[in-house]
């Protein structure tokens, strides 16, 4: 019996968290970005803005890993949380590449942005969830 070597898949919250950190360090031009960290849990205290992200699930079938994400947007009113969920949005979108030394095939939009305010920290809140397809690579 031939048995493969066991491949190396990506931590997609990890990358993801990642990939946010550096496409919100590289826009200029929105007060609402001031002082953004992106991570995968709230600081404590909370403070504004903030971007966290979670898997909530998500299947592997031979070399592809499809995540579910929810990226969640905080902010110190609705309309900047708003604005940085749109943001998020676009990066998204943009994600597909090689990034953290893994492949992000594909970015689908699952469901959001949703205004869903966090009744834990009562901060304003929009939620977006996310399929993200990434190939896992072979162990060296």
């Amino acid at each position: 019996m031939t048995t493969s070597a066991p491949l190396a898949w990506p931590d997609a919250t990890l990358v993801t968290v990642d990939y946010l950190r550096a496409a919100f360090g590289a826009l200029s031009g929105y007060a609402s970005l001031t002082g953004m960290r992106v991570g995968r849990t709230l600081p404590n205290p909370p403070t504004t803005p903030f971007t966290r992200v979670g898997r909530v699930g998500g299947p592997i079938s031979e070399v592809y890993d499809d995540a579910r994400l929810i990226v969640e947007s905080f902010a110190a009113t609705a309309d900047d949380a708003a604005v940085n969920a749109g943001l998020v949005r676009e990066l998204m979108r943009l994600m597909p590449g090689v990034r953290d030394g893994f492949t992000v095939v594909r970015v689908v939009e699952v469901g959001g942005p949703a205004d869903i305010a966090d009744e834990q920290t009562n901060l304003p809140r929009y939620i977006g969830t996310y399929s993200v397809r990434f190939r896992a690579n072979a162990r060296s």
